[in-house]
């Protein structure tokens, strides 16, 4: 089972210029905590630690440690947090919290002072499930409907389809779509679906591979020119599996108004990348990487001779019906109604909607920046379930089981399971915080499609 997409969320920067509608989330100070612990967490190596400890951790907190206690107890967080799927963020009147969802699900506190240096630093112990997230203990299919209400009573708010054994088990909306107008979810409301653009990123290039117009062994000096000697090497294939070795985002903090929206052109986004420095020698290791897909985006176009937009459109989002999926900036002619407000720390446009974001940039194209329907995913989802896009070799690449995820903290979340036997679970959702409650619900979706416990 390939790892749920890293969710970006608190990769905003500070707004040198903002749009009208716009309000700040996450201070500056808090999102460079945030990026640099993440880091760290995906870090392999003690080098990693000290480097981290040197640069982001206060100096009264550093000596409050003896000896190696310090770099004990970052190994021990390190290990206890391990491969990240997806991160939100939360906080009271003195401490952040960080709860992160991968391979398990933990929180991390932290505490800032003034100049945003690190002044504590504690994995968490597991807590006693809430009611809300109790509902979820054992969740069945025949249980799935009254668990999916009781999450709709503590707050939840969205859009989920179900099915076991290829026969539709659920099928729902739950919740409110807009609370300022207190308009209710529709089977049809549009979401952002965040890092999920992915996947549509890897269907493109395996259409092409599958059409012969570019190879998963080519290198990406096949793509692009003066491609330095470092990253000369990379092919298709390891930017596909996270084997690049190439940063996550790649946004200038203070040149870019916003991490995702703050606008910038392909070739600017492409000499950003491959001017970066490596995280690790291509092929050497594995980490999950934005900027790789944005780079597989650029290869796209490249190798098809068409904007990244434009073959969507016509190889993917039309063939498939799929006509309330687009990019951000889009109306899809729909009415503002359409669209799910998010209810995210960070707020853009008023509404809070995907119309409302400005043109998708190139800091996400290829890895977000687009929005859809619970009844478009499905769409796609049951044509790389049955060979409709892809066929052969090239559609076992997408097949089988699968778990992913995807959001943005502008306030949305989509989740996608399936044991690629005809049993799965898509649920997209607006709700605040993706509240407290969607941890423990993906979770127990995971285990009731793939049988497996986190």
């Amino acid at each position: 089972m390939r790892p749920a997409h890293l969710i970006p969320l608190l990769t905003l920067v500070v707004a040198t210029s903002v749009p009208a509608g716009a309000q700040n989330g996450p201070s500056p100070r808090v999102r460079t905590a945030v990026r640099a612990i993440e880091s760290m967490i995906e870090s392999t190596g003690d080098s990693a630690l000290l480097v981290f400890s040197a640069t982001h951790l206060a100096v009264t907190y550093r000596d409050g440690f003896r000896g190696d206690s310090l770099l004990r107890q970052l190994r021990a967080l390190r290990t206890g947090v391990g491969p990240i799927g997806g991160v939100m963020v939360r906080r009271d009147s003195v401490n952040f919290f960080l709860d992160f969802e991968g391979q398990r699900r933990s929180t991390v506190r932290f505490a800032l002072d003034e100049p945003g240096l690190i002044t504590a630093l504690q994995l968490m112990p597991p807590v006693a499930a809430s009611a809300a997230t109790s509902a979820w203990t054992g969740v069945t299919w025949e249980s799935l409907p009254d668990a999916l209400q009781q999450a709709a009573s503590a707050g939840f708010h969205g859009t989920l389809v179900a099915r076991r054994n290829g026969q539709e088990v659920l099928l729902t909306a739950v919740g409110i779509a807009d609370p300022a107008n207190g308009r209710r979810t529709s089977i049809n409301t549009v979401y952002c679906i965040g890092s999920q653009s992915m996947d549509f990123t890897r269907t493109a290039v395996l259409l092409l591979a599958q059409r012969g117009r570019l190879a998963l062994t080519d290198s990406i000096g096949r793509f692009f020119e003066n491609v330095p000697t470092d990253k000369r090497g990379i092919t298709v294939g390891q930017l596909l599996e996270g084997r690049s070795g190439l940063i996550d985002f790649y946004h200038i903090d203070g040149t870019d108004w916003d991490a995702d929206l703050g606008w910038i052109p392909r070739d600017e986004a492409v000499r950003r990348m491959l001017t970066s420095t490596l995280r690790f020698a291509p092929g050497t290791s594995r980490l999950s990487s934005h900027a790789a897909y944005n780079l597989l985006a650029a290869v796209i176009e490249k190798a098809s001779g068409q904007s990244y937009r434009d073959f969507l459109q016509r190889e993917l989002l039309q063939p498939l019906g799929m006509t309330r999926t687009g990019f951000y900036g889009e109306t899809l002619g729909l009415p503002l109604d359409a669209f799910a407000v998010g209810r995210g720390p960070s707020r853009v446009g008023l509404p809070n909607i995907p119309p409302n974001w400005g043109p998708t940039s190139w800091l996400v194209m290829g890895s977000g920046g687009m929005m859809s329907t619970l009844e478009d995913m499905d769409k796609y989802y049951t044509a790389l379930a049955q060979g409709t896009l892809l066929t052969g070799a090239w559609a076992k690449q997408q097949q089988g089981p699968t778990a992913g995820a995807g959001g943005s903290d502008r306030g949305y979340f989509i989740f996608h399971v399936t044991n690629g036997a005809g049993s799965s679970v898509l649920l997209l959702t607006n709700s605040t915080e993706r509240e407290r409650n969607t941890p423990a619900m993906t979770a127990a979706l995971e285990q009731l499609v793939l049988g497996t416990r986190r």
